[in-house]
């Protein structure tokens, strides 16, 4: 039995003696000519042709050397193990004319060749269609001064190995580009157990033209991140580009786009669909800036985390929708500054667990567009939450949401309101200030239709206070509710207008208790209740 064991054991040995030897190394010397000629290929760099082409389980070097060296895969489908292209070299697959659709694949079946599929110091130009699998730790490595060209009918995809492989495209001071001169191309990225794509160093700068894809990542993973940035690096999404970012089946710690002492700029399309994190978490002294569009669906925690001392612009439109039934979660949470220009819309729509909350402001908020928050269950609209929190309204704040705080205001939280905010449909009160908060209305607050069985319309306590500017107007119009204003150790100052229309309390309009109210020249308040 032993000796059999023994056998079974050097035959084995032997085998995989067997299969390595098949593995080897080919160096490119063809200079500037096609990659299907025998005699362009080496066994040693610079050496005598081998003349022989390179197989499946070969590693290939694309060498640098002297003159214009260029390797052109014009036609056919080429299987190898891993590919390395060096400085001043060019790997070329298609041109962009032809018809002949050439494919490179790479995949190691022994997984002993390099720890990535691709290394790119050089140039990569894709005009038809590259595939890499089951790299054993790292899809595509870009270093130095490597470039990625992913040309108009271009394909790449990316397959990584859940059980090892952690990053797919990891791009170290390379320059990523997703080229476009009559179209756009495509990068495909799947099966990730770690980061889909990294970007990091001053000198990664990444360009995207066309459409980004990530998906089916490993629901055992620690951790899955669509897109890494990181140490001062750049995303460029261009006009054209669309991003799609889907953790349908993934872990419980993702986050679509991960942005630390780092710039992304959009343009285009992103759309991140079921993240367990968060959508897009921009912290350090990242900056984030959104002048396309930006849709975040189905997640978990936070749409939106951006922390301390980032900073975030959205300039155009931002869409969050459908947060989890499963769990209570945040819109946007902000702990840094945030703020929302002139013309551009912020949209958070159904979060359906009690509790959630559309807006957990720490830091800065300042709004000089449009905020639209619908379809809450019982969470409250916005949350100011802290003696840092200091919320700046400029334009139009709508709240239509059957929620259950309309403008929630503790612990020292500070809210100017220079334009208009209209707060429809909350279950428990519509603006709410304890802990020393301050709320000053230098515009318009409309607090209207609460649904039947709201606590209060307006409710202080605790050392908060609320000014209503010359000039200004609180109304609360059509409440069912226990009361209409009610001041606990509070204090209301009113030098403009203050109405309460066309409501029924089941105690009182108005309540006093230990608390200030001081009505002052030229100011009115019109207590009318059927």
């Amino acid at each position: 039995m032993l000796k059999i064991q023994f056998d079974k054991a050097l035959c084995f040995l032997f085998l995989l003696s067997s299969f390595n030897l098949t593995s080897q190394t080919l160096y490119w010397i063809g200079g500037d000519s096609d990659w299907n000629t025998p005699t362009n290929w080496s066994m040693s760099q610079g050496g005598a042709t081998c003349n022989c082409l390179p197989q499946a389980t070969d590693n290939v070097i694309i060498a640098s050397g002297t003159g214009i060296i260029r390797c052109h895969l014009s036609s056919g489908n080429v299987t190898v193990a891993s590919v390395k292209v060096e400085n001043s070299t060019t790997l070329q697959i298609g041109n962009g004319v032809g018809l002949n659709n050439p494919k490179l694949t790479i995949k190691d079946p022994t997984a002993v060749s390099f720890s990535m599929g691709l290394r790119l110091f050089g140039i990569l130009e894709l005009y038809d269609s590259l595939e890499i699998m089951d790299a054993p730790v790292n899809g595509a490595q870009i270093l130095s001064s490597g470039q990625l060209n992913i040309f108009p009918k271009g394909w790449m995809h990316v397959t990584v190995d859940d059980d090892s492989t952690d990053v797919g495209i990891y791009n170290l001071g390379g320059l990523f580009i997703d080229h476009s001169l009559l179209g756009q191309g495509t990068l495909m990225i799947t099966k990730v157990s770690g980061n889909a794509f990294i970007n990091s160093g001053a000198l990664a700068e990444g360009n995207i033209e066309g459409q980004v894809f990530i998906s089916e990542f490993d629901p055992n993973a620690n951790q899955n991140f669509g897109i890494t940035l990181d140490n001062n690096a750049i995303l460029d999404i261009k006009s054209t580009a669309m991003i799609d970012i889907d953790f349908t089946g993934a872990g419980l710690n993702s986050v679509g786009i991960f942005s630390e002492d780092s710039q992304v700029s959009n343009l285009g399309l992103i759309q991140i669909k079921g993240s367990k994190n968060s959508g897009i978490t921009n912290g350090g002294s990242a900056e984030f800036n959104n002048d396309g569009i930006v849709k975040i669906t189905e997640y978990r925690k936070s749409a939106i985390l951006n922390y301390n001392p980032s900073l975030f612009y959205n300039n155009m439109n931002l869409n969050i929708e459908n947060a989890s039934s499963e769990v209570q979660c945040v819109g946007l949470n902000n702990s840094s500054t945030f703020i929302n220009m002139a013309g551009a819309i912020l949209t958070i729509d159904q979060l359906p667990f009690t509790g959630s909350t559309a807006v957990n402001n720490k830091k800065i908020i300042t709004n000089n567009g449009q905020i639209i928050i619908r379809h809450l269950n019982l969470g409250n609209a916005i949350w100011g939450d802290g003696a840092e929190s200091d919320f700046t309204n400029n334009n139009l704040i709508k709240v239509d949401s059957g929620c259950g705080g309309g403008i929630y205001l503790t612990d020292s939280a500070k809210f100017e309101n220079r334009d208009s905010i209209d707060i429809y449909r909350c279950h428990s009160v519509g603006l709410f200030a304890s802990g020393a908060s301050d709320f000053t209305n230098q515009g318009y607050l409309k607090i209207r239709s609460n649904l039947s069985g709201t606590f209060t319309g307006m409710s202080l306590n605790s050392g908060a206070s609320v000014t209503n500017g010359l000039g200004n107007e609180i109304q609360l119009e059509n409440l069912t509710a226990h009361r209409g204003i009610d001041l606990e150790s509070s204090s209301l100052d009113n030098f403009g207008a203050i109405q309460v229309i066309n409501s029924v309390f089941n105690f009182s309009v108005l309540e006093l208790e230990n608390a200030e109210m001081e009505v002052n020249y030229n100011s009115t308040i019109f207590l009318d209740t059927p």
